[in-house]
């Protein structure tokens, strides 16, 4: 299949187009062959780029790809224009009296949820996929969770985190929405949360048994929902437990699954492998309890706290504090409060970057950055190299006062778009990752080291060196500045790179 767009539709004039590509994914049960579109234009009003992906049916032209999924990108354009943004986790439904028919279905709306990473390609601007719902799946999203309904699709095709093509065989939704807690529970919609198991697992093989051991429940927020959380849980009651529905987690590699009929708790994910997080689709509280419990209820987790503990999480939830909790004489699970905290934005997809010592995060959905793309006869935001995060080897707290965030900002910008021109320019054998190490010197001088996998062609790789030093390093005072820029270059190893 061909790198290059095989259609570009322009939907407004100097403002708006649609650049289609063939995609193919691997699945369980086989290689399945898609048309995907990809926005250029939804930046510049403020809202997120849209990815859209339709099964391609075997013997379709390449050309041939439906024209019907380019009616969603209009109307987001025109809501945004209003000021009216979509995020992950939010559902737009169609406008009144035209919904989209495509495949023998009819689709009353559009989910909007993390991108899922294109084999072969890198995406670059902040943007959405698009998950198109019947009526029917937009009133199970909102009675049941949004992770519910994604982790139903991925157990149809085995393809976790959701399925991200729409097709014929659509699967039929559950018959066993009245037998499920959250059918007699208080729900609220949680943005800007994740929660999840963490630990070690043995499994989760896809769509398969999960034996727990080491675990903990982590409820996950962005400084940005504290009121809101508060709000949701105030005036609790003993024996009036609250749900709160949580966002996808860009980070878990699968998800707990309700496992209707059958016995034992059940995930859905991306192998056979151990693996330490596991998203949940909810997060369940009651208070007042004799003795503090966190486990598992379906496919979400459950605490269980004393008046206590609970106003102790209160408390931290309003001083925007950690609080961790090990389970009473090691039996059961444990429980974590963390927080999501503000950093030095990533320049390049315009999503914040962790501080120093934590991972960089590949979610577009924690913080809602608007991308700048323009449209152009060339394809924004795809490309060869994806800048997946900054990590200081200067203590952070020493940062600020050494170096203008702004300047580094535009100086990472041109090391990425050096780094792009040159994996574009060099043959590629397969994925693989850099982590260029830079000193910004008192005397205006810069250093820079550049570590690679797998083993790298050294000829090649020192034409890059010699690319970079001779970018203007942005000045420093008072000391030194070391950081690292990590890269994933043709789609990356998918192995962390220290």
């Amino acid at each position: 299949m061909q790198s290059e767009p095989i259609g570009r539709e322009v939907l407004i004039e100097d403002r708006l187009a649609v650049h289609v590509f063939e995609q193919r994914f691997a699945t369980p049960a086989g290689n399945v062959d898609t048309w995907v579109y990809l926005s250029a234009g939804l930046g510049r009003v403020g809202q997120k780029e849209l990815m859209l992906v339709a099964r391609r049916p075997e013997g379709a032209e390449a050309g041939e790809y439906p024209r019907e999924l380019l009616e969603p990108y209009q109307q987001l354009f025109a809501r945004a224009e209003n000021k009216r943004f979509s995020d992950v986790g939010s559902c737009m439904p169609f406008q009144e009296g035209a919904p989209m028919n495509f495949g023998g279905n009819t689709f009353a709306g559009l989910l909007f949820t993390l991108p899922q990473r294109l084999p072969g390609r890198m995406i670059v601007p902040p943007h959405l996929l698009g998950v198109p719902l019947t009526a029917e799946e937009i009133e199970a999203a909102r009675q049941f969770g949004v992770v519910r309904l994604m982790t139903h699709f991925a157990r149809h095709h085995r393809f976790y985190p959701t399925t991200p093509w729409i097709e014929d065989n659509r699967p039929e939704l559950p018959d066993d929405g009245n037998q499920s807690l959250l059918a007699r529970t208080r729900r609220a919609h949680l943005r800007g949360a994740v929660a999840y198991l963490h630990g070690w697992v043995r499994g989760p093989q896809a769509d398969g048994p999960v034996g727990l051991a080491g675990q903990r429940v982590v409820l996950q927020l962005h400084p940005q929902v504290r009121d809101a959380l508060l709000q949701q849980t105030e005036g609790m009651e003993p024996g009036q437990p609250r749900v709160l529905f949580t966002d996808p987690d860009p980070r878990s590699h699968a998800a707990l699954h309700p496992a209707s009929g059958r016995k034992g708790l059940h995930s859905v994910g991306a192998g056979a492998q151990d693996t330490v997080r596991i998203a949940a689709n909810f997060l369940l509280i009651s208070v007042g309890e004799p003795q503090d419990r966190a486990g598992i209820a379906e496919d979400g987790l459950a605490l269980a706290l004393q008046a206590q503990t609970w106003e102790r999480l209160r408390q931290a939830i309003a001083a925007g504090q950690p609080l961790r909790a090990e389970p009473d004489q090691g039996q059961g699970l444990g429980f974590e409060l963390m927080w999501l905290h503000e950093a030095w934005n990533d320049p390049v997809r315009g999503l914040p970057l962790p501080p120093a010592g934590q991972e960089p995060s590949a979610s577009g959905g924690i913080e809602s950055v608007a991308g700048e793309t323009q449209i152009t006869d060339g394809l924004p935001g795809i490309g060869f190299s994806r800048f997946s995060g900054i990590q200081f080897i200067t203590p952070e707290s020493e940062v600020p006062h050494r170096l203008d965030r702004a300047a580094l900002d535009a100086f990472t910008a041109k090391v990425a778009a050096a780094v792009e021109n040159w994996t574009a320019h060099t043959a590629s054998e397969g994925g693989a990752d850099l982590a260029l190490e830079y000193e910004l010197r008192l005397d205006g001088r810069v250093d820079v080291t550049a570590r690679y996998r797998p083993t790298p062609d050294e000829k090649n790789l020192e034409r890059l060196k010699q690319q970079l030093v001779r970018l203007p390093p942005p000045k420093v005072t008072l000391g030194p500045v070391r950081f690292r820029l990590l890269f994933a270059l043709w789609g990356g190893t998918g192995a962390k790179l220290d």
